[in-house]
């Protein structure tokens, strides 16, 4: 468990993302989640308890409740078109200020046209319905004196691509082959100018800035093509062929299903111009990185360069190091000097939700985290934490347990800091979704 993976679990199993340590605000949730094949449903309510506001709580934003509906891209049927739908429900509530509820509704439609031998051109349009109902006013600091507003916006974007590959043959003991892939992406992306000085402003959503971004990106892939333990092809023959001959004869004949492929490695770097922008119109060249070269080692590693302060922006690194099924010991470094960036929460080039960070009075992280999972039995896992800010000179320390049940898994721990004690339990059903505080 990388650094993304690591950050992924923070959200999931804490309520928070890695970098929202270091912030004023401390994140109180309770969510609920549920996935289908073609869609998900997540359901959460946020309790923000700010620590420099004390006894003026009041004066905090909390977020009761967030409900979101995804379907990724998938194909509409048998045509020859493709979709994506991004729903998001979110009423704001702020005890002596203002209360808004915002719908965000956001369809994109893509087809894909190959042209042969090589390239893909891909058009993509969306439109992007959001509806605010302001139904308490904050009277220090209104927006207007109307109830309720509306925001219709469309996108484009055009797309050219292409994939080519390699492959080598290494012919070891398990190790079959490696593949070689590259995928070189040229992309323009618009977004009209509006008007939106009259509409609420809670968060960056509420603000969809114009672009014309011409991007570049290139991505390179390692796979490899491994030969499964003999174990396992046995275990896998017996469950289709129960005959002790027969079964002899699968194990000598390789299929198709006695191989596994994995993607060992995956580097993307790129970069973007936007015509919209006269000042500082190149964005931070960013690189990311994935290695696996096994299944008990993984390493992530982000980067991003201001190309006009020639400088890094963010570089985050995280590594996870794997014993048996239920140990792992895992390290996180992350710096990043504007955590809150909208150029960087861009939903528009990635055409998805993007999760916003919680809100914090800070702007640089620059962190460690290390974290140690030790499986005591096999339903019982110990968790111990250590993390430490270098911003402000913090540590903070944690201690937990994981109980994993057939139907259920219960996930509790305790963490002790130089400004902060806290205390955070989920349970997860299995198959139905979770919640935790």
């Amino acid at each position: 468990m990388g650094f993304e993976d690591s950050r992924a679990y923070f959200n999931r199993f804490f309520g928070r993302t890695l970098d929202d340590y270091n912030a004023s605000i401390r994140t109180n949730r309770l969510l609920v989640s549920r996935s289908w094949a073609s869609f998900s449903l997540n359901a959460n309510a946020n309790w923000y308890d700010n620590v420099n506001k004390g006894a003026n709580w009041k004066e905090t934003t909390q977020i009761l409740p967030q409900v979101s509906l995804i379907a990724p891209k998938q194909q509409l049927g048998t045509s020859p078109f493709f979709a994506n739908l991004n729903t998001q429900y979110i009423n704001y509530w702020n005890d002596r200020g203002y209360g808004v509820q915002r719908t965000d509704i956001w369809p994109r439609v893509y087809y894909p046209i190959g042209l042969p031998p090589y390239l893909t051109i891909e058009p993509s349009a969306g439109l992007r319905q959001t509806v605010w109902d302001q139904y308490k006013t904050d009277e220090a600091a209104a927006w207007s004196d109307d109830q309720y507003f509306h925001r219709e916006l469309y996108d484009a974007r055009l797309a050219l691509f292409t994939n080519f590959s390699r492959s080598y043959n290494v012919d070891r003991e398990t190790l079959k082959k490696v593949r070689h892939a590259v995928r070189p992406e040229l992309s323009y992306t618009y977004v009209p100018d509006v008007d939106q000085e009259d509409l609420p402003l809670i968060d960056t959503k509420d603000r969809v800035i114009n672009r014309r971004r011409i991007a570049y990106s290139l991505t390179n892939t390692l796979t490899s093509k491994s030969l499964v333990a003999p174990q396992v092809r046995e275990a896998r023959a017996q469950e289709t062929q129960p005959g002790e001959e027969t079964l002899r004869e699968t194990i000598l004949t390789e299929t198709p299903s006695d191989y596994d492929y994995r993607d060992v490695m995956r580097l993307k770097v790129g970069q973007y111009y936007d015509l919209a922008r006269e000042y500082h119109p190149f964005s931070p060249f960013f690189g990311k990185l994935q290695f696996l070269p096994t299944e008990k080692i993984s390493l992530d590693s982000e980067v991003a360069y201001n190309v006009y302060e020639q400088s890094f922006d963010r570089y985050n690194i995280g590594l996870s190091l794997s014993a048996r099924q239920k140990d792992r010991l895992s390290f996180s470094y992350r710096y990043d000097r504007d955590p809150l960036s909208v150029e960087r929460l861009s939903e528009y080039e990635t055409q998805q939700e993007i999760i916003l960070p919680t809100p914090t009075d800070n702007k640089k992280i620059d962190y460690l985290l290390t974290e140690l999972r030790l499986g005591l039995t096999e339903r019982f896992t110990l968790i111990t934490s250590y993390e430490n800010d270098f911003s402000d000179q913090s540590n903070t320390y944690g201690v937990g347990f994981v109980y994993d049940s057939q139907c259920w898994t219960f996930e509790t721990l305790f963490h002790y800091g130089t400004d902060d004690i806290g205390f955070e339990i989920r349970i997860r059903l299995k198959g139905i979704g979770e919640f935790g505080f």
